[in-house]
């Protein structure tokens, strides 16, 4: 069963049968058949949107799945905080997955670190996934097929949803429109963040954690940070670390509280806008994706402008202008022409 990449593929393809095979063997608790799922649906492949749809069919519950984003600078112990998260939530009785964003490899466009590299000891736990996505050309820090792997994630029963970001800067606020919570990690060593938190980034994560509290200084972070939030009435920081395991319990009170929030509401409040967002993020895919086809493709479409434009035959406004006339379209006519 070998996924086909989507890049140029028609609009009127029909998803192949593999989905309805795929999907019962997610139904049936297959890790394997779930990363395969994930793999459809960050390659574009043309029965990933298929596979999502058809696994909310036949009477499937709705999934209320928590998702708990955790972002922060590199180096704070992002990774190292979900490995002992996952730990506590799996004896609390949470089944949980991690999507776990890292760096796009500039040579096979995967992600740079593997998922067999971080949270060792519990690759062999069936209550718990781990999958590293690349970011490619997903922005904040996330990737942008972070939403359609967490909903696969979710029918496939896992309550407890853990993002990490990139960790690629400071500010990686995509993620509060991907979380229900979101933890801000921050350590002794990151002086930077206190500015940022004066500018107001209290305001778009719900949270913040100041990791390696064993280390010198973090005392006096924490008491910063604590200061700020009192100001300006934001929830009481949490400090823990991830060498002694202290605050972990109050932080696994924390989330636990937060998720059995979602699960209690009427409705998930959060999941029109997210859905919204992902409509918009496929058309324009379809949309850009007919255009290189009516231009020919995109490398010889792009190549020939350019070599016209060094070469002083045209003007770079011009060639632009001609790129996008010449993969206009009427929307629902044939795409191809």
């Amino acid at each position: 069963m070998n996924s086909r990449p989507t890049g140029d593929t028609q609009d009127g393809d029909v998803p192949s049968d593999d989905v309805a095979e795929l999907v019962r063997s997610i139904r049936a608790g297959s890790r394997r058949a779930v990363g395969r799922g994930v793999t459809w649906i960050e390659s574009r492949d043309t029965r990933a949107d298929e596979l999502l749809s058809r696994l909310g069919e036949d009477g499937a519950p709705s999934p209320r799945a928590f998702r708990l984003g955790v972002t922060g600078a590199p180096g704070v112990g992002k990774s190292s905080l979900v490995a002992r998260l996952i730990g506590r939530l799996r004896t609390r009785g949470e089944r949980v997955a991690v999507i776990a964003v890292d760096p796009t490899s500039p040579l096979s466009g995967g992600a740079l670190l593997g998922d067999r590299l971080r949270m060792r000891g519990h690759q062999d736990d069936d209550g718990v996934f781990i999958r590293s996505v690349a970011s490619r050309s997903g922005v904040g820090g996330l990737a942008a097929s972070t939403d359609e792997v967490a909903e696969l994630l979710a029918y496939a029963g896992y309550g407890f949803l853990l993002i990490e970001t990139v960790g690629v800067g400071q500010l990686e606020l995509a993620i509060a429109g991907e979380a229900h919570h979101v933890l801000l990690l921050i350590s002794p060593e990151g002086g930077d963040v206190i500015q940022f938190l004066k500018a107001g980034l209290f305001e778009v994560v719900d949270r913040v954690v100041v990791n390696k509290s064993d280390r010198p200084g973090a005392d006096e972070t924490f008491r910063v940070v604590r200061q700020l939030a009192t100001e300006r009435d934001e929830p009481e920081p949490l400090a823990v670390s991830c060498e002694t395991e202290e605050g972990f319990d109050e932080l696994v009170e924390v989330v636990l509280e937060e998720a059995a929030a979602l699960r209690r509401a009427d409705k998930d409040a959060t999941a029109c806008v997210r859905m919204e967002r992902r409509l918009r993020r496929r058309v324009e895919e379809r949309w850009i994706a007919r255009a290189w086809r009516r231009l020919g493709g995109v490398e010889t479409a792009v190549q020939s402008a350019a070599q016209s434009v060094v070469a002083g035959e045209d003007r770079f406004a011009d060639a632009v202008e001609a790129l996008l006339h010449g993969g206009e379209f009427e929307p629902g006519g044939d795409s191809t022409k």
